[in-house]
């Protein structure tokens, strides 16, 4: 995707996740349809025949790429042994982490409210609605010039609000109200998309024109490992850290375990931006000096 869409990498991206982000709304939704209307088989056989004709139109469709004669493999260890590369690592985890603990733990928290299953299943679909709606718009930001992780940091902003009214937190007198819960599952939303395209992107641009990366098919690969290795991290932990901290603690409390990563999120975001101003500073006030001398 990057290869081929290198002038607008951030807009291209977005959009695949708005796909990404459908895909996670209307899954359950046709499959849940098709499963009534042909049992256990057919959504797997219909969902088999739409993959093989995707792939089929991918393969006549898309365009072909000449690659060089000599194609080098990226450094993983001088990608990873980056304290930028590795927050944007944590950002997308981070991101998964909390789509994982809602789907775990949100329906219990709802139940106090008696809803029915259509109304259950909207409120579900809100966070993922919101993700897919605005990540083009997140991309369209980074290409515009944007700082991505400024754009981040953002994010993790607004996950840290969604979170600290959705249950709301315990030590917070205010009862639990659907309209307060709707209201953060569209800030957490917001969040999570701005932290998903923004980290991807940022890892790209600062490994190719920070750090001196090859802007190649390798560095794509190694960004695209980095990922969705932390999305399968932050899917993984997610749901098993929800219903463990559900069983124990209960939902108002669990959600300070959430909140507290995220602080951590904005607090190493809100760092990184002053290191890389400091630096930024001194290297300006160096380069004239070092200009008189030669």
């Amino acid at each position: 995707m990057a290869k081929e869409f290198s002038d607008r990498i951030a807009t291209t991206f977005s959009l695949l996740e708005t796909c990404f982000g459908l895909g996670l709304i209307l899954g359950p939704t046709l499959g849940g349809a098709f499963y009534q209307l042909g049992g256990f088989l057919m959504p797997f056989v219909i969902l088999g025949s739409f993959l093989l004709l995707g792939g089929v139109f991918t393969f006549i469709l898309f365009p072909k790429s000449v690659e060089p004669s000599e194609q080098k493999s990226g450094n993983l260890w001088k990608f990873i042994a980056d304290p930028s590369v590795l927050l944007d690592a944590l950002a997308i985890a981070t991101s998964l982490n909390f789509i994982g603990f809602n789907a775990a733990t949100l329906e219990p928290h709802l139940r106090r409210f008696d809803l029915s299953p259509i109304i259950m299943g909207c409120i579900f679909v809100i966070s993922g609605g919101i993700y897919a709606i605005t990540t083009p718009i997140w991309g369209k930001l980074c290409d515009k010039g944007f700082d991505p992780k400024k754009l981040s940091l953002f994010g993790s902003i607004l996950c840290l609000i969604g979170f600290t009214f959705i249950g709301p937190l315990d030590f917070i007198p205010i009862e639990p109200e659907l309209w307060i819960i709707i209201v953060s599952l569209v800030f957490i939303g917001l969040g999570i998309a701005s932290k998903l395209v923004t980290a991807f992107i940022s890892a790209l641009h600062d490994s190719i024109h920070r750090r001196g990366f090859a802007d190649d098919i390798s560095t794509y690969g190694l960004v695209s490992a980095m990922f969705f290795c932390a999305c399968s991290v932050g899917a993984f932990i997610g749901p098993s850290l929800g219903g463990f901290l559900l069983d124990r603690i209960g939902y108002r409390k669990a959600i300070l375990v959430i909140l507290i990563v995220d602080i951590l999120m904005v607090f190493l975001h809100s760092f990184h931006l002053i290191v890389r101003r400091v630096q930024s500073s001194r290297s300006d006030e160096l380069r004239p000096l070092l200009t008189q001398n030669s």
